[in-house]
């Protein structure tokens, strides 16, 4: 019982990181313009703990800010298809 329930809290925070990532990236959202890979970043570090689950935001903050500055938004570019 206790299993299934940490199961899901787990896959909860990565689902709302990854649906919060795509709405940042997204080109489709009528009401704005997709994020540039700075803001995205900026939004993240401000909100993480938060808005979200701490540790699956760092992993996505650490892959992105991995990469030169010219890579981040060919990445985030990439990660939304």
């Amino acid at each position: 019982k206790y299993l299934i329930k940490d199961l899901a809290s787990f896959i909860t925070g990565i689902v709302a990181v990854a649906d919060s990532f795509e709405a940042m990236t997204s080109r489709t959202r009528v009401y704005r313009n997709k994020m540039p890979a700075h803001k995205i970043i900026d939004e993240l570090e401000k909100s993480y703990n938060k808005q979200w689950c701490q540790p699956f935001v760092e992993v996505l903050l650490k892959y992105i800010k991995e990469k030169k500055d010219d890579e981040k938004d060919y990445i985030i570019h990439l990660l939304n298809y």
